[in-house]
């Protein structure tokens, strides 16, 4: 009984070559569809300088972690790093990107201490002002003998 099972007709044969070779192919198909599915996906990170020299965006596939760009600069300020938020209540790190994301620059306006020498007994005290701000001078020394004439 065996042995009749394993015999096949000549037309059988063919159909059964044919019946595989469509499996085949079907199965290369669907290989090649999950391949091209599975093509890692690209998130955009883009950065809202808020003043600073520009910083280019960056793409970063899925769960990578990004290389992140040279600090931007701003003149007057120093930089404080980038977060998530407008209100730069969340900090960012650079860890792995799980989608598209803006960050905010936060940006620190530098303050100079302004001494004064009068040249006299005149002792002035130190100033503090804000980059960009006018400063708001002392009451002009005295000198026995002198005239003010400025700073």
């Amino acid at each position: 009984m065996s042995f009749s099972i394993l015999l096949l007709n000549k037309g059988e044969g063919k159909t059964m070559k044919k019946s595989f070779k469509i499996l085949m192919y079907s199965l290369l198909l669907v290989c090649m569809f999950f391949i091209a599915s599975c093509q890692r996906k690209i998130y955009t990170l883009t950065f809202e300088e808020n003043g600073g020299t520009e910083v280019s965006d960056l793409q970063v596939p899925v769960n990578e972690i990004p290389t992140m760009p040279a600090n931007p600069t701003k003149e007057g300020h120093t930089f404080r790093g980038w977060y998530l938020d407008e209100n730069f209540k969340y900090g960012y790190s650079a860890t792995k990107v799980e989608g598209n994301i803006t960050l905010y620059a936060k940006w620190d306006v530098n303050q100079y201490t302004i001494s004064f020498e009068t040249n006299s007994t005149t002792m002035l005290s130190n100033i503090k002002v804000n980059y960009g701000e006018e400063i708001t001078l002392h009451d002009e020394p005295e000198k026995l003998g002198h005239d003010f004439v400025g700073w």
